[in-house]
């Protein structure tokens, strides 16, 4: 299919993809990310007043997107009048600005990039050409249908460690959700940080239902609700767009990015527990990792660096970043996830920046030295 895609004129223009969702919060501006999937876009902003496409009431999301790399199949669609645009899947976006005229209508502009290397393995096709017919308007083209499914289609090698007599298992084996997207004890919605207990109880950070639901060794068929779950909102006993969750075994307690309210919470396990103690608060946290001296690391993706506070102290030391935003090794760009080994050095996913950073600790216990790697470099 991609080959016989890559045959098709590449298209620069821009196009409109409409979503009857609230996913404007996922693109802040300045976010750099990959789109994975194919989207059905359109050239024709008209389409999206059909209430089964996108509608005029609602909470919904118009994404205005500059492209250079869709591709035109109003020709191989069965919907002709739609003027259909394809967006391939592993398109590298960035977001350049974000608008809210109101009456649930958010408006989220794009441009699309060239990525460092290719996310996928390039089709050898000779001779394309890319058309130039970008709109003189001030809004651009349509979007039917929802975000695409996540779809990896490269083709990497890495290099381990492995013995020559290793052998594992032919499929994996679903262990929560796997019953579509939705907000029951059976399903998941936008699964983002998890954590996996001593006995195997998993934990996992619901970004899309704005709650932590963990799922019992035994019992694949139905999780429970642990903390949020209560709608979105910044109550004590609300979450909104957690992203990472931590299981402190010596408190029995939840340690939880609550992203959106930009805090920290602490959610206790024990029976009856329905509401939150704030644990620290303004701050943009994505990600979390708590080494064995209860110390606990944080990234900040508003201030792009990660901190080291103690447990349950307000004080804390940037061991990262905070140099502002940038490429440079003093630098991160929306530091996400965290991972502190034994010699607490700190392997940071650097988001934005594609790549992933290690600071070490020199003998005073100071970060002193960075290392990155990017993908197929």
């Amino acid at each position: 299919m991609l080959t016989e895609l890559a045959r098709l004129p590449s298209k620069r223009r821009s196009i409109f993809r409409g979503v009857k969702k609230e996913l404007w919060l996922d693109y802040p501006e300045g976010k750099v990310f990959i789109w994975w999937g194919f989207s059905s876009c359109t050239s024709t902003i008209g389409v999206l007043e059909n209430e089964h496409f996108f509608g005029k009431t609602g909470e919904r999301t118009l994404f205005q997107i500059k492209c250079t790399t869709a591709k035109n199949i109003k020709k191989n669609s069965f919907i002709v009048n739609e003027d259909e645009i394809l967006l391939l899947t592993a398109r590298q976006f960035e977001v350049k600005s974000c608008l809210n005229p109101g009456n649930g209508l958010h408006i989220v502009q794009l441009k699309e990039l060239k990525p460092k290397f290719d996310l996928l393995q390039p089709v050898s096709i000779p001779n394309l050409t890319v058309q130039s017919n970008i709109s003189s308007q001030g809004i651009s083209p349509p979007i039917s249908g929802a975000m695409g499914a996540q779809f990896s289609a490269t083709q990497a090698t890495s290099k381990f460690d492995i013995p020559d007599n290793a052998e594992w298992t032919q499929n994996g084996v679903t262990i929560a959700g796997s019953h579509g997207q939705g907000d029951a004890t059976n399903q998941l919605f936008w699964p983002h940080g998890l954590f996996v207990d001593d006995d195997q109880t998993l934990a996992v950070a619901e970004f899309g239902n704005d709650r932590i639901i963990q799922w019992k060794k035994d019992d694949t068929t139905n999780g429970q609700v642990i903390a949020g779950g209560k709608d979105q909102g910044n109550g004590l006993n609300q979450l909104n767009r957690p992203t990472y969750v931590l299981i402190d075994k010596e408190t029995d307690s939840l340690i939880i990015c609550d992203w959106q309210n930009q805090r920290v919470v602490r959610w206790s396990r024990r029976s009856g527990t329905t509401q939150e103690e704030i644990f620290i608060d303004n701050i943009a946290c994505y990600g979390l990792a708590l080494n064995e001296q209860r110390y606990l690391y944080v990234s900040d993706t508003k201030k792009h660096e990660v901190r080291l506070y103690q447990l349950g102290g307000k004080n804390y030391t940037v061991v990262a970043g905070g140099n502002g935003q940038g490429d440079g090794l003093n630098q991160l760009k929306f530091p996400a996830y965290l991972f502190v080994d034994r010699q607490q050095n700190v392997y940071i996913s650097d988001w934005n920046n594609h790549r992933v950073m290690k600071w070490t600790i020199d003998a005073q216990g100071r970060c002193c030295r960075r290392w990155r790697s990017r993908l197929r470099e």
